[in-house]
């Protein structure tokens, strides 16, 4: 029997200037995040873009992901995804 591939691309964008990707922690998953922290995300023409290996399709997905925005101020978000799509909202 062929176990399906479970391989989705991501592409993350910042609204304002540039920022750098500290870390991403799965909340409740074990989806790879197959890049290294820190990532850059230079503007918004420019999306960081990452591979995720053993996505779950048939789930929800939750993922904290911690930016660095450009006056080094440090904010959080959480992703979920649920198939193919998905939501960022910010942490406070």
């Amino acid at each position: 029997m062929i176990t399906p591939t479970k391989k989705v691309t991501i592409l993350l964008t910042n609204l304002g200037g540039s920022a750098t990707i500290t870390a991403i922690d799965n909340q409740n998953n074990d989806m790879k995040w197959k890049t290294n922290f820190p990532l850059k995300i230079n503007k918004l023409n420019s999306p960081a873009v990452i591979q995720i290996e053993d996505y779950d399709f048939t789930r929800n997905n939750v993922s904290k992901i911690e930016v660095l925005d450009s006056l080094n101020k440090k904010h959080s978000y959480i992703i979920t995804t649920e198939g193919l799509t998905g939501e960022i909202r910010q942490l406070k």
